[in-house]
């Protein structure tokens, strides 16, 4: 047996030493004892490692598991909330066809042309505005600029409600609302992602999936009430529903940090990205 075991041949010293049982044990500096006859049987196991600290700038350590998402646990609570902010905001947007059928044959007729401007902007806004959003999201934190959203998203329903003029609503539901909607959307898709590895992506499209939901849900009972009670109570409505949803949602929102940071501090450095040839391209549609 004495054959089969390596000696080590370092430039530091080892230390030996005898247990009761007899058998040899031999430590290195700075490491654990290391009973050499149970390394020839293989039943040592070594010790793990434990989570050590680090000066800044240095690479964490891989053994401090308060870095991985929990992959589980309040991140339901997140795809939950994102869903929601989804089903409302991004419902109503997608049922912007019975809006424009309304407009131009009854409210604004013979402005066909006009009347489509309004969804477009609120898209346009959406998208485009988003990625400038997004860094301010990523500085106050998801929380702030999801109420924030909220305020004008609603606000965009209700001054669309006392519109007389196309140019009105170009204003309300299309520049305000598409404004409101780029201030949420960013926190809505990036939030998810953050409390999940293995069930990343089924999380992602769950709270995805809440815009198709609404579209089908809100183009039903945008139908309804405008037959009830009028666009503009409608609009009204709307307002109040896309309100008191986003809140819940922002208010439910965190986003995960190692250290439970609910906001990430980022460089406003990071807008270089938005000058790159690619971004620029992908912008442009």
């Amino acid at each position: 047996m004495s054959q089969g075991i390596q000696e080590y041949t370092g430039n530091e010293k080892t230390h030996s030493r005898s247990t009761s049982s007899g058998s040899t044990v031999q430590q290195y500096p700075g490491g654990e004892p290391i009973d050499l006859e149970k390394v020839v049987v293989g039943s040592y196991t070594p010790t793990p490692l434990t989570p050590t600290s680090t000066k800044d700038g240095e690479e964490p350590s891989a053994t401090n598991t308060n870095m991985a998402p929990p992959d589980g646990g309040y991140g339901w609570v997140v795809v939950g909330a994102c869903f929601l902010n989804n089903f409302s905001m991004l419902g109503i947007m997608f049922s912007w066809g019975i809006f424009q059928q309304l407009y131009k044959d009854e409210v604004f007729p013979g402005q066909t042309s006009a009347v489509s401007w309004i969804g477009t902007l609120a898209f346009g806004f959406m998208y485009i505005v988003g990625g400038v959003c997004s860094l301010f999201a990523a500085k106050i934190g998801y929380r702030k600029m999801i109420l924030m959203g909220s305020v004008l998203v609603a606000g965009g329903c209700v001054g669309a409600s006392f519109a007389t003029q196309v140019w009105h609503l170009y204003l309300t539901q299309g520049i305000l609302y598409g404004l409101g909607a780029a201030m949420a959307n960013p926190c809505v898709l990036s939030a998810p992602p953050q409390w999940f590895v293995v069930r990343r992506g089924m999380a992602s499209g769950i709270a995805i999936s809440g815009s198709g939901v609404g579209g089908l849900v809100f183009s039903v009972l945008i139908e309804k009430l405008n037959a009830s009670i009028g666009h503009r109570w409608c609009l009204r409505v709307l307002g109040i529903v896309v309100w008191c949803s986003m809140v819940t949602s922002g208010l439910l929102i965190r986003q995960f940090s190692p250290n439970g940071a609910q906001a990430v501090n980022v460089s406003m450095k990071d807008v270089e990205t938005m000058r790159k040839p690619a971004f620029l391209l992908l912008l442009s549609g």
